[in-house]
């Protein structure tokens, strides 16, 4: 709203015919939104009173609600909304999380040294080389 009136108001500074028409109520609008404020607590009823006040003050302004039908029916032919999309992939079509699995699961080969103390077969095998060499 806010930049829609500054936009208004650099229309008016080029253009004397809408100035003439409008100067008065451009004022009367720049004092109303001057006086009223957006913050996170604004509230429905809060905006209601502004419209109220709106449009008490600037008659000339706004259309008379009887037109609004018609104006209506040319304005929606100017502007159409489509739903946003999504960034990114969707969740389907992402591969699934890679994880570490069980493994093979032979237990012949895994050993824990502190519950069994034999020499493994490689220690075994690795000794009787080193005696053999001369």
């Amino acid at each position: 709203m806010y930049y829609n009136f500054l936009r208004i108001q650099d229309v008016a500074e080029k253009n004397e015919n809408f100035l003439k028409k409008f100067g008065q109520d451009l004022e009367s609008l720049a004092k109303i939104l001057k006086g009223f404020r957006i913050s996170s607590k604004t509230n429905v009823l809060d905006l209601r009173k502004l419209g109220s006040k709106m449009k008490q003050e600037l008659t000339n302004f706004y259309l008379p609600e009887r037109n609004l039908s018609t104006v209506e029916k040319t304005v929606s032919q100017m502007w159409y909304l489509t739903p946003p999309k999504p960034a990114g992939i969707p969740l389907k079509r992402l591969p699934p999380k890679a994880y570490i699995g069980k493994g093979y699961t032979d237990k012949g080969t895994a050993r824990d040294p502190a519950v069994d103390g034999n020499p493994s077969w490689q220690e075994i095998a690795s000794s009787f080389v080193e005696e053999s060499e001369p």
